[in-house]
């Protein structure tokens, strides 16, 4: 997770704060993740992402096409997903389901 985004409305939590935790925290945290792999029950709002617009800076500012989209997930959310696709990968690959060097899952690699 990188450093230096900004925090979603939805917890107002940094990445940075998950990085500094107190070793206590760190365990309390893995046993959630942990008990939500195991019991299959994502908690709803860290799959809810707030989108706002972020002006590109060119153009007339009232001119909606010269806005885009942000998105805003919870940091916790985004924890979650990156370890649930670390574990998934790491199922794959030790049971030779794909090989590490192929780009997607192709019919053949299935």
């Amino acid at each position: 997770m990188n450093n230096n985004k900004a925090s979603s409305p939805i917890d107002s939590i940094l990445n940075e704060y998950l990085k500094k935790l107190h070793p206590s925290m760190l365990q309390i945290t893995c046993k959630l993740v942990n008990i939500i792999f195991n019991s299959g029950i994502f908690p709803e709002i860290w799959g809810k992402g707030v989108i706002l617009p972020l002006y590109k800076n060119k153009g007339n500012i009232n001119d909606p096409d010269n806005y885009r989209g942000i998105t805003f997930f919870s940091c916790f959310g985004k924890l979650f997903t990156t370890i649930l696709n670390k574990r998934f990968n790491s199922f794959l690959e030790s049971n030779n389901i794909f090989a590490k060097n192929k780009q997607g899952l192709g019919r053949n690699n299935v």
